[in-house]
């Protein structure tokens, strides 16, 4: 995208360079392991452009369970992307631990929430790029990592960013 020298910007000029979305309420996932929308975190991504993108996931869950993450985009796009976060197996708050899913959009990746059970908020930080090749919607979606009957649970406030990168 592209704008002549002096140019006056409108808000639809900016919405369309940068989009962002946050969790107005709560979402639960309870006694499953099939990823699901995190409805309130989509953003409509246009065809033929790159994207860098970036977020922050509040969340509960218990040592069990644990969280598992999942980006579906726009048919024929690519990228990489990566949630950092907890380190599943250390002591909360733990340090951090890197998770890079490359290419792997639609296919969810799970890590631990490092024992501190469903009282203490955790949290995961998005980043990553993507190349759309038609115009869609980037959904994040999330899941138990392992089934257990007590809620895993995406908090309000929880948001993702979509911002467009120079050709």
């Amino acid at each position: 995208m592209t704008f002549a020298t002096a140019q006056i910007l409108t808000a639809q000029d900016l919405d369309d360079i940068v989009q962002i979305s946050a969790l107005a309420a709560d979402q639960t996932s309870q006694s499953s392991t099939t990823p699901t929308p995190c409805y309130g975190l989509s953003l409509e991504l246009k065809a033929g452009t790159r994207y860098a993108i970036d977020g922050y996931f509040a969340f509960f869950s218990t040592t069990t369970a644990d969280i598992k993450f999942a980006l579906d985009i726009p048919s024929g796009s690519g990228g990489r992307w990566g949630v950092e976060g907890v380190q599943s197996g250390s002591a909360y708050p733990g340090p951090p631990e890197w998770f890079l899913f490359d290419d792997m959009f639609g296919s969810a990746n799970g890590y631990g929430n490092a024992g501190a059970g469903t009282s203490t908020p955790l949290w995961g930080n998005l980043s990553g790029y993507i190349s759309t090749f038609g115009a869609g919607t980037l959904q994040v979606l999330f899941a138990q990592t392992v089934s257990e009957a007590t809620f895993t649970t995406m908090k309000a406030g929880s948001w993702i960013r979509a911002a467009i990168l120079p050709a």
